[in-house]
């Protein structure tokens, strides 16, 4: 590869770093950005749908806005307003009827131009629905029993955000859809279990009397799977749950019931651990005996192998936000050596070898 393929690289990446909505900075210099913000910036992104994601991370959205910037002339800096306006929408942080105002401030033209690009921009990218259509494909919904079955890497997945204690491995695991199987099963037992005991589990064993709301409610979903064989979302090509209940919903305000029964009634906890009592000892004498001196990197209850302790620290970027193409850190180490130099202004078409953003 000569000097001149790997300067069209680098434009090809610059290019994505500030047309691809989830790509570009917060402020409009990315040297400014702080840690904070781009925290801030994933928790939003986090919350949206899954087809969302899909549009805000995919190098189509950045070709069609370099496209858009195109047709009026637009250098990177100015396309890189309009990919925060698109990624704004979908944060609920601005609305379309709103994009003609700010582009016409942020770009510096009159507003019959602004409204235009904001035509284009609601017809090629706002109401482009090929990522619901696409997503629509790829997700099943399935008991969980099955799922794991089916997809090896799903119980893997984590759903809360802290390592959990078991008692079969010396220190905390990986807070994952089979530990926390493994967990619920040493608690309560094996086999299917009713409203009132996986309550008393979700509030009040070792490892899920300090979950957040949120992380409660997710594994609350996962084990109700279990126990009624009820359908959840699986994304077939990640392999993962998509938990993406709205607020309101039923199951929302079912979960909010017991957070309320099982959280401030001790009476009715009483009641339940006494049903409990003696089925918990009996299971923990057969789980001493089961693993007595030696130390399992793996639990099997059936067909289901649990998850041996690893690391956490790969799974979560240092940087919170950006997802980097390969290539692309090497030219914003380029464009920080030469901070008076402007991204370039000839926009190369992108190309098909650019990395998924997704699964970065």
């Amino acid at each position: 590869m000569d000097q001149d393929d790997i300067n069209i690289d680098e434009q090809e990446l610059d290019a994505e770093s500030y047309t691809i909505p989830w790509c570009v900075s917060v402020p409009k210099d990315p040297d400014e950005e702080t840690v904070e913000q781009g925290s801030a910036m994933q928790e939003k992104f986090l919350k949206l749908p899954e087809a969302v994601k899909d549009k805000l991370v995919s190098h189509k959205t950045g070709e069609k806005i370099q496209k858009i910037g195109r047709n009026f002339g637009f250098n990177l800096f100015q396309m890189s307003d309009i990919a925060r306006a698109v990624r704004s929408y979908y944060f609920g942080e601005l609305k379309l009827e709103d994009f003609s105002d700010l582009f016409s401030t942020e770009l510096e033209i009159d507003l019959g131009k602004a409204q235009e690009i904001t035509r284009m921009v609601g017809e090629q990218i706002i109401n482009d629905k090929s990522f619901e259509t696409a997503y629509q494909v790829k997700v099943k919904e399935i008991p969980i029993a099955t799922a794991l079955k089916q997809y090896s890497k799903l119980g893997e997945q984590l759903i809360t955000t802290n390592r959990i204690k078991i008692r079969v491995f010396p220190e905390p695991v990986r807070p994952s859809i089979k530990n926390w199987i493994d967990d619920y099963y040493e608690n309560i037992g094996a086999g299917e279990h009713g409203s009132i005991e996986r309550g008393n589990f979700l509030f009040h064993g070792e490892n899920t009397k300090v979950l957040s709301f949120e992380d409660r409610q997710k594994l609350g979903m996962v084990l109700k799977s279990l126990d009624e064989n009820s359908p959840l979302k699986i994304n077939t090509e990640s392999e993962e749950i998509i938990f993406d209940k709205p607020e309101g919903s039923v199951e929302t305000k079912q979960f909010e019931d017991s957070v309320e029964y099982f959280g401030n009634n001790s009476n009715n906890l009483e009641k339940s651990r006494a049903d409990l009592q003696q089925k918990n000892s009996e299971f923990k004498i057969q789980k001493s005996e089961e693993n007595n001196e030696s130390q399992k990197t793996a639990l099997n209850f059936g067909n289901m192998k649990f998850s041996s302790p690893q690391k956490m620290t790969s799974e979560k970027p240092k940087n919170p936000r950006f997802i980097t193409p390969i290539g692309m850190s090497n030219v914003r180490q380029e464009r920080n050596a030469n901070p008076s130099q402007p991204p370039s202004q000839t926009n190369p078409k992108v190309q098909g070898n650019v990395v998924d953003l997704r699964n970065s």
